[in-house]
């Protein structure tokens, strides 16, 4: 039962992950930036040459969810 469990999972993230469509904004590499910092701001540049967008469903609208490779996602209140 265990290792239908984890087969079927295993398809389903397969699934999803080719699902995602990358899209090229530019030639540039993504890349962010410091420019500026002190204790009470920072200054972020953020160049993006592409990310991934897979659509979702939402009350019966698709709408697109946008990632990019490597990110960190915390998914904590009050964390970005």
């Amino acid at each position: 039962m265990k290792r239908l469990f984890l087969l079927i999972s295993l398809v389903m993230a397969l699934f999803v992950a080719l699902n995602g469509e990358q899209v090229t904004v530019s030639g540039y590499q993504n890349e962010v930036r410091l420019l500026q910092s002190s204790p009470g701001n920072m200054v972020l540049e953020l160049t993006l040459g592409h990310f991934l967008t897979e659509p979702v469903q939402i009350n019966g609208s698709t709408w697109h969810e946008l990632s990019l490779k490597k990110e960190g996602i915390t998914l904590e209140e009050g964390y970005p």
